[in-house]
This record gives C-alpha cells, structure tokens and sequence, in this order.
C-alpha cells in the first residue's frame, strides 16, 4: 500500500540521527494505519427474490412494509393513550412495545393492499409501474401461475426496432413442446381440460377425435354433460 511505505520511509528517516540499529528496527516494524478492506460488488437481487419468495412478501423493494408500517401506528398510539393515563415513561415503552408486536403479527396475517389486476389482451406492458425486484403475478389458462419479476431495464440502442408496437420484443423462443392426446396417445392435443369428471386426470389433454367423442352427443353439438372447465391448448 502507497500510504505503508510512506510510514516505513519517514520512520527510517526519523531513525538515522540515533544510530543505524534504530534506524533498522524503525523501519521493520509495520505500520499502524489499517488499509480500508476493498468489498467487491454483491448483486442482492436475487437474496431479495428469494426472500420475498419464502416470506410472502409482496410489497416493492425499497417500499414500506405493511407490517412496520402497522407496528409503528401502535406503538405511537399505545405510548400516548398510556401516558395520557399517568403512567410512567418505562411502563409507556412497555405498552408501546406490546401494542407493536400484536399489530405487526396481526397486519403480518393479511394480504398486501392496493392489488390490482389487469386484462392482458387489452394491457401492454407501457401501461404498467414496474418496480425492480417486486415480483407480479401472470395468470393464464384459469389456475395456471407464473411469478414474473423485473430486474434489468435498459435503454434502446440504435439497432433496437424504431417502432414502438412491436415491444415487448422477443428475443428468444425456446423449443416447443405439444403433448399428446391423454386418451389416444395418438394425435397432439387441442383441448385441455379440468375438474373433468369422466377424464382420467386433471388436468386432462384431448385431441379433437378424442374431445367430441366424450363431450358432444351424436349430433357432434350438443354437450354430454358440462362439469368441466375447458381451454384451447397449443403448446408449452
């Protein structure tokens, strides 16, 4: 370190009037000054993630918590509501900190407020506050969730696509894989069902041959019967 041999060099030079054995000794001994500790940068993104993962905690990073938020309501009300009553500063703490412990387990109970959802087919992404780290709910085909969350945003560089209406823009496609008919085993799916009371599984996959021959009377119109929730299938 820069600072080290200045200290080692401005000792030896304070020893040389008292004798080259000084001046040695002065200048072997190490110097008192700590260098400061060099941290590299720690990406806490995904320590976050996994908190809000586990502990259900939905409200953005950075932002407030509803359950301290609730604690420290409380406690304030608890310590004047007892002080008002004659008691004294410590038996105000005491009560300030009952009060903030009940309120925090209790709010810790209840969902996040200011939830809301959005239609995808008539919301685009432009529309949306998103906050890095906080983790948003997409929810397709009925019960079928994924948790989305947001951790880079970047400006557009010269060679990104001018035009607006073409973002999100996908910039990679996975290999796509169609189930089979769960009943043929023959043809790919094009129906998925749930709660389907005469399907062997739930979720249950049909082709069209398969679907009609179950669900639609002879005419190949009128249903069978409807304890069932129906979607198109594709692909995954």
């Amino acid at each position: 370190w820069p600072w080290a041999e200045m200290a080692t060099a401005a000792a030896a030079t304070k020893g040389k009037g008292k004798g080259k054995g000084k001046a040695s000794a002065s200048a072997a001994a190490p110097s008192s000054e700590t260098p400061p500790t060099l941290l590299p940068a720690i990406d806490y993104s995904a320590h976050v993630i996994e908190y809000q993962r586990v502990h259900r905690s939905l409200y953005p990073a950075g932002a407030e918590d509803p359950a301290a938020a609730a604690a420290a309501e409380a406690s304030s009300l608890a310590e004047v509501v007892a002080m008002s009553l004659g008691a004294s500063a410590s038996e105000a703490r005491t009560a300030a900190s009952k009060a903030a412990k009940a309120a925090a387990s209790e709010a810790a109970l209840k969902p996040p407020e200011h939830f809301e959802a959005k239609d995808m087919e008539r919301c685009t992404v432009d529309q949306l506050s998103i906050v890095f780290g906080k983790p948003y709910l997409f929810c397709h085909q009925g019960d079928c969730e994924h948790l989305v969350t947001v951790r880079d945003i970047r400006l557009a560089h010269a060679d990104d696509p001018a035009d607006r209406s073409l973002y999100p823009l996908r910039v990679f496609t996975a290999r796509r894989f169609r189930r089979k008919c769960s009943m043929c085993d023959v043809f790919e799916a094009r129906h998925i069902t749930y709660a389907d009371r005469l399907a062997p599984c739930s979720p249950c996959f049909f082709c069209n041959k398969c679907f009609d021959t179950l669900h639609l009377g002879p005419d190949g119109v009128t249903p069978v019967y409807t304890e069932y929730v129906r979607y198109d299938y594709h692909h995954e």
